[in-house]
């Protein structure tokens, strides 16, 4: 079961060590002793580095930068904005919610509340160089106003931008890249966090959860457990549990719906059936045209 399709960053992600994880895995294809041996950390640390537990120091910075060609201070930079944030409380996981057809429908947001368009990295990266904004220009072979709307990402971080910086500095491509793939997201999801203001407009297809994720932010917003929801819907706790773990579905099939237990579900939580039916097909989406 695939989750919808929205703009949405997974908060650790955005965490240096991520980076560090994907240019391992882009380097050595995941081979995480050798990577741990390269820069100094034991198995353990190496996983905390990952996720963001552990702090990406200085010494681990110089390593990277021998390992992989990254710059110690770009990997300063994305600690320090990270920790900065996360101690502001912006790096988190958090919930929205919504009134439609007068019912209050939550939806899981993993908020990004901060990103930096590449340029911007990579003007730091010129300046600690002893560069300035007209060397990146003709590194990238842009105008010089080109180049000012790339630092403030109204302009694409192409890959062609990402293997030139490489051919003249070394910093992997894909390192480019995914800062860019951050940045596009986080401009996408200020687009869809607007839908909030709204309500009326959302749809199903809006949602950033699984139908069972939402039931499940339904029972606690109404304080309901488990069993009251068996009990008001009058199906069997067994069946409710598989429904909220995600192992049984309310639909069999765009074109077999179980509309009985999708009604009674609906009716207990007082979600509109309507919408509940559409987030739950919408799963569904190469035969959405089918359902009847």
């Amino acid at each position: 079961m695939e989750p919808t399709t929205n703009p949405i960053v997974d908060y650790e992600r955005i965490a240096p060590g991520a980076r560090l994880a994907n240019l391992a895995a882009e380097f050595y294809e995941d081979d995480s002793l050798y990577v741990a041996k390269s820069l100094n950390l034991s198995l353990s640390e190496l996983a905390k580095t990952y996720n963001g537990e552990l702090a990406f120091t200085p010494a681990l910075a110089l390593h990277a930068e021998e390992e992989f060609g990254v710059p110690v201070c770009l990997w300063k930079r994305l600690e320090d904005n990270y920790r900065l944030f996360n101690a502001w409380g912006l790096v988190k996981p958090q919930r929205a919610s919504a009134f439609v057809n007068g019912a209050k429908i939550l939806w899981k947001v993993n908020r990004l509340d901060y990103a930096y368009p590449p340029g911007n990295h990579f003007v730091d990266m010129l300046s600690d160089r002893g560069l300035d904004k007209a060397d990146g220009a003709r590194i990238l072979e842009i105008s010089q106003e080109d180049f000012a709307r790339l630092q403030d990402g109204e302009l694409p971080f192409t890959l062609d931008y990402a293997k030139a910086i490489e051919r003249e500095f070394g910093v992997p491509a894909s390192f480019w890249t995914g800062l860019e793939d951050d940045w596009r997201e986080f401009k996408g999801q200020k687009e869809w966090l607007r839908k909030f203001e709204n309500p009326d407009q959302l749809k199903p297809a809006d949602c950033l959860v699984h139908t069972c994720e939402l039931l499940q932010d339904a029972l606690e917003d109404q304080n309901l457990s488990p069993d009251d929801l068996a009990r008001k819907s009058e199906l069997p706790i067994e069946l409710i549990n598989k429904i909220l773990s995600g192992e049984e579905r309310l639909l069999e099939s765009p074109i077999n719906p179980r509309l009985g237990w999708l009604s009674d579900v609906a009716d207990a939580l007082c979600i509109p059936f309507e919408f509940l039916r559409d987030l739950e097909t919408q799963l569904y989406a190469d035969d959405k045209e089918d359902f009847i």
